[in-house]
């Protein structure tokens, strides 16, 4: 089995990239940003970026730096298909933790630019998403400090989404062929 761990800032198209792979495989899919949603209602707080994030603030605190990673790895181990995708994989220790957990990882990175990111998050307004440019940057400067610069440089592969959804499925089919999956 293989898995993909998917990574990249808030708004770089990793949703989008799930959509497209649905077209070209089948596989299990398992986004970390839905075990800290739910980890926020089970804290009795409301869906918001401001609520989000301070829970997984707080799981980083309370379990270590890899606390979403070990929260999702039953999930990917329970997998009876070929592929599994993780999605939003945040920061170093995650990665490092998938690394010692599962055997056929593939990191692969997914890289907007600020602007094409912040157009993006403006527009798609899911209930945990920023509403103003303020709000965007101390949604990245919160996302830096959990490592996610520093495991996205150590991507195995890292797609550039800043055209169209036919070049992003195209950059996506070549991925998978290269990696025979």
């Amino acid at each position: 089995m293989k898995t993909i761990a998917l990574i990249g800032m808030p708004g770089s198209g990793k949703d989008v990239a799930i959509h497209l792979l649905k077209e070209l495989i089948d596989f299990d899919y398992i986004r970390m940003g839905d075990i800290v949603i739910e980890e926020t209602k089970n804290r009795g707080l409301e869906i918001s970026d401001k609520n989000v994030g301070a829970t997984a603030n707080a799981l980083r605190r309370e379990m270590g730096m890899d606390a979403i990673a070990k929260l999702c790895l039953e999930k990917v181990l329970a997998s009876k298909k070929e592929t599994s995708i993780i999605n939003g994989t945040r920061g170093l220790e995650e990665i490092k933790y998938f690394k010692n957990h599962i055997e056929d990882l593939i990191v692969l990175g997914i890289h907007s630019s600020p602007k094409t990111r912040y157009k993006r998050l403006i527009k798609r307004k899911r209930e945990d998403d920023i509403q103003t440019e303020d709000e965007f940057k101390k949604r990245d400067e919160r996302e830096l400090k959990w490592g996610i610069a520093e495991a996205f440089v150590l991507s195995d592969e890292i797609i550039q989404n800043q055209g169209t959804l036919d070049e992003l499925k195209k950059d996506l089919s070549l991925f998978l062929k290269k990696y025979k999956i």
